[in-house]
């Protein structure tokens, strides 16, 4: 697969553990990197993200936690990594807004 991403990394090897996927900026990275074909953990506090679609492919899991809750947090990260055995330096974009 080409490299489509400028840094070496196919996006179908790249794995993205987003928060924030709920909506915004988050969001957005989530479509794009879903189109992209990589591997996505989304951590979104109000659960599913709306437009993100309901048959979902096996390589995004989503995680209903709010960010401020630190072991919720934690524990999604953890299992994400577990579960696609995530290396150093794979990409974490924190994008979650706290009220």
């Amino acid at each position: 697969m080409k490299d489509t991403l400028g840094n070496g990394v196919t996006p179908a090897r790249l794995r993205l553990f987003i928060t924030g996927a709920s909506s915004g900026i988050g969001f957005a990275l989530a479509e794009k990197y879903l189109r992209r074909g990589a591997v996505l953990g989304l951590v979104a506090c109000r659960g599913h993200p709306r437009g993100i679609r309901r048959t979902l492919p096996q390589s995004i899991s989503i995680y209903p936690a709010d960010v401020r809750d630190t072991a919720a947090l934690g524990a999604a990260a953890a299992q994400f990594c577990a579960a696609w055995r995530c290396r150093r330096g794979e990409l974490m974009p924190a994008s979650a807004g706290v009220r």
